[in-house]
């Protein structure tokens, strides 16, 4: 018999992402934070008794970093209670889980990578990397079987880093970007393909298992990144015949300043790597990811951008 999946936070990026890659072999549904809140706990127990599906992928997060700071209440309900309580009634039904996290479970000190094995201390500043902790011992503490997946920086071209950057290249802003924040880009639908094509091994029945997706490639600062997606940008601009916009991206790139600055709640270091690799392989290269996010922002904002003075 088939597998029956259920997408919950089907309206972000990430779940958007699942959904479109979702696989034509399995019983898929999807609903968005408009059709079941997640800190509903009692909404998710009607859901699930409706539906019974076999694995709940819970893409619903609160992923605004900074906001996180100053809402903290509301980031814990979707970060870290809502996943224990899910935990809690999973495992008493035999729904399966995989949940998403990220490198800012780590404090961030230091330049060694983290992996699976390393002890998760989020730097305490940082509601949203704490809520996000919780949420995973949570998680554990609840006796539900699956996977918490971590992975870091998520860029789809859409309200995201990539995005800010040549937003502000374009329309003449000055850049000045971190040099110390150093991780891997990780492309939305990358990982979004990577997390369908590993769900039988992400969903033992006995165990819940944490499982690291770093792209191939290595590791960067925030800097770098932003000078991979400015090349990208002047490349793809100069392919269209949009001379002055490709202009625009080079001396975006030539004149952006590097900085030290650190916001105190953001870890520095973001490496991730992964013990895992050989049960759960990855191909992507964050370079390629990058390019495809850079492609999109490009083809979506070109004809308001060359209008621009």
């Amino acid at each position: 018999t088939s597998v029956s999946v259920m997408i919950l936070g089907a309206s972000g990026r990430l779940g958007r992402a699942l959904w479109e890659s979702r696989p034509q072999t399995l019983e898929v549904t999807a609903l968005t934070h408009a059709e079941l809140d997640v800190t509903d706990i009692r909404a998710v127990e009607a859901v699930i008794a409706l539906a019974r599906p076999d694995v709940v992928i819970n893409a619903a997060a609160w992923t605004d970093v900074a906001g996180a700071q100053t809402n903290a209440a509301a980031a814990r309900a979707v970060n870290a209670v809502a996943p224990g309580a899910m935990g809690r009634l999973f495992a008493r039904t035999g729904v399966r889980i995989v949940h998403f996290s990220t490198d800012y479970v780590f404090s961030g000190e230091g330049s060694s990578p983290w992996n699976e094995a390393s002890e998760a201390h989020p730097r305490q500043a940082g509601v949203y990397g704490v809520t996000k902790h919780e949420g995973e011992r949570l998680l554990e503490e609840s006796g539900v079987s699956g996977a918490i997946v971590r992975a870091g920086w998520l860029h789809s071209g859409e309200r995201d880093f990539v995005n800010a950057i040549l937003s502000a290249a374009a329309e003449g802003r000055a850049l000045c970007v971190t040099a110390s924040q150093i991780g891997t880009p990780t492309s939305t639908e990358a990982l979004a393909r990577w997390t369908w094509d590993a769900l039988p091994e992400l969903t033992p029945v006995d165990r819940l298992t944490t499982v690291h997706y770093v792209e191939e490639g290595g590791w960067i600062s925030r800097a770098d990144m932003a000078v991979h997606a400015l090349e990208a940008a002047e490349d793809r601009a100069i392919r269209l015949g949009e001379f002055k916009l490709a202009i625009r991206f080079r001396k975006a790139r030539e004149g952006m300043r590097r900085t030290d600055a650190d916001d105190g709640f953001r870890p520095l270091n973001c490496r991730l790597s992964s013990l895992k690799k050989d049960e759960f392989p990855r191909t992507e290269r964050w370079m390629e990811g990058v390019d495809k996010s850079v492609d999109i922002v490009v083809e979506a904002k070109k004809s308001l951008w060359i209008t621009q003075k």
